[in-house]
């Protein structure tokens, strides 16, 4: 005969007060969880009005740093300065020291600045200083006295880095590595010079970035596709690797460089007085005047005879742009 299962015991029931205390439990946590929710609230907001107030409107310009602050005292002063031409002006004029006609040539260019003055117009004035301090540089200059890690200037869209050797450095920095791997990894605009040697990958993906280097490791210029590079000694191997645009020179120190590079998009070419001279020797006086580097300054001392110990990088889909413009504008290639 088959005998039946026993039946499970009931299970026994919470009492009230369990539940009131798990009930109370959740309560104390969602009160917490809230309270921790609005002070992350307040911090990250009064952090964001520090920053816009404080952090937002600095502008370092080559070194110099500029705040609202500033140029706000900037444009009081202008503003103070104003007033007064305004005012001399009247006295002048009333005076009999100018004539009519110069008080209006005078007051042309003093009208708009007198109703400025008048409307308190001065964010607008500031805005501008800044905006004036701004244009008038190449944009921001970061110096580094020291090595560099691996992927300095990545993605590089203005400015200016200068690596260079410590200041109590004693040995060549054109045979010592200073920067690590792929600098200037996707820049698209700035410059980059470097009075030693990269490690791999040195301009991969650059678009657009200028650069002085003196010496690199393998797979230098991968992928390139627009910019200039110019490379001062020693290369490793597999150079020019898939560089479909841009340009590159390098100083052929040992005169194995060809063995080093990569021809199956480029074409090595020795550089023309005409339109390789002007830009490698451009390149060449930026970079002896940012780094003060001997082998940039024995290039300059032997031009244009140290032309010809450079080797031009020109890839061969550019070239080939380059022909269809011509023809295009009717230029003989």
């Amino acid at each position: 005969m088959t005998q039946r299962a026993k039946p499970a015991p009931p299970r026994a029931r919470r009492s009230s007060s369990d539940r009131s205390s798990r009930r109370t439990l959740y309560l104390n946590l969602a009160f917490l969880v809230a309270i921790l929710l609005g002070t992350a609230t307040l911090v990250g907001a009064a952090f964001a009005s520090y920053a816009g107030t404080h952090w937002a409107e600095v502008a370092n310009v080559n070194g110099v740093t500029i705040n609202r602050d500033q140029a706000q005292a900037a444009a009081n002063v202008d503003l103070f300065k104003l007033t007064n031409q305004v005012s001399q002006l009247r006295n002048d004029l009333a005076a009999g020291r100018i004539s009519q006609a110069d008080s209006d040539a005078q007051s042309a260019t003093l009208t708009q600045a007198e109703q400025n003055v008048s409307a308190g117009v001065v964010d607008a004035l500031v805005d501008d200083e800044l905006q004036r301090q701004l244009a008038a540089t190449a944009g921001i200059t970061i110096t580094v006295h020291g090595e560099v890690n691996d992927g300095c200037g990545k993605g590089l869209s203005g400015g200016r880095i200068v690596v260079l050797p410590p200041t109590n450095a004693r040995r060549r920095a054109d045979d010592n590595v200073i920067a690590g791997n792929v600098l200037l990894y996707g820049a698209t605009s700035g410059e980059m010079f470097v009075r030693g040697v990269a490690g791999e990958r040195f301009a991969v993906r650059n678009s657009g970035a200028q650069a002085v280097v003196e010496g690199t490791g393998d797979h230098a210029l991968e992928y390139m596709t627009g910019g200039v590079v110019v490379i001062l000694g020693r290369t490793g191997r597999n150079v020019a690797a898939g560089m479909s645009g841009g340009l590159a020179y390098v100083l052929n120190v040992d005169g194995s460089f060809g063995q080093r590079c990569n021809t199956g998009m480029v074409r090595l070419l020795a550089p023309d007085d005409e339109n390789d001279g002007p830009v490698v020797r451009e390149l060449l006086e930026r970079h002896l005047a940012y780094t003060q580097s001997p082998v940039a300054e024995e290039l300059l001392e032997n031009w244009p005879l140290s032309l010809s110990r450079f080797i031009k990088i020109l890839p061969v889909d550019y070239e080939r742009a380059l022909a269809a413009r011509r023809t295009a504008l009717g230029v003989a290639v």
